[in-house]
């Protein structure tokens, strides 16, 4: 995992530093609603970031006239502060940078449609820049400049929102979509990158030949 503050970003240990508090319904412990509060501390930037859950204290068996308590962590309402992530190459249009911090945004509300759905406009954001060929979006994503293994995974990505955002039982979890999250940037960095390079190189050897 990444430390989500945009000025550091480093990979990190989720186990490092974790503290859990949980916030019950009422100030006396019964059946109900609450909070879930999961704090982690980056070891480099020595901020602290934080995944607040909603609770559930569920009534268990009773102990000599007694009854006790467990609190149950539920489904995640928010993150904060909520990841930003920075890309390094330096060419990546604002309209992709855009979509995918909006994704992020999504993810820190816990909002699993809205992730499909921006990571999809992503990959469609990237296809429209490179003006790749083809009928619908699966062939232009067949047609973008990548290796093999990156269509394959562009296509899932796109699989997972066209899929998100329809009716009916969901298919996957908030999980399946932070590992797309993951590598997109990845695949963003490789294809933007990979262009700079191209062009610094073809300006070196423009230079070398005005010389001649």
């Amino acid at each position: 995992m990444k430390c989500p503050y945009h000025d550091c970003q480093k990979d990190y240990n989720p186990e490092w530093g974790n503290e859990t508090q949980t916030i019950s319904p009422t100030s006396k412990c019964t059946e109900g609603d609450g909070l879930w509060i999961e704090t982690s501390e980056c070891k480099f930037c020595e901020r602290q970031f934080h995944e607040v859950y909603r609770a559930k204290a569920e009534k268990k068996d009773s102990y000599q006239g007694r009854a006790s308590y467990s609190t149950i962590r539920k489904e995640l309402l928010f993150t904060f502060p909520s990841t930003k992530t920075k890309f390094e190459a330096k060419k990546i249009p604002k309209k992709i940078k855009n979509a995918f911090n909006e994704a992020e945004r999504c993810k820190s509300v816990g909002s699993l449609t809205g992730v499909g759905a921006c990571l999809r406009k992503t990959i469609y954001a990237i296809c429209d820049d490179k003006s790749a060929s083809g009928r619908d979006y699966k062939e232009k994503i067949a047609n973008l400049p990548v290796k093999g293994k990156y269509q394959s995974l562009l296509k899932q990505v796109k699989w997972l929102g066209d899929n998100t955002t329809k009716p009916g039982d969901k298919k996957y979890t908030m999980a399946d979509a932070n590992l797309a999250i993951e590598i997109l940037p990845l695949l963003v960095e490789e294809l933007y990158a990979k262009d700079e390079k191209i062009e610094d190189v073809e300006k070196v050897l423009a230079k070398v030949k005005s010389r001649k």
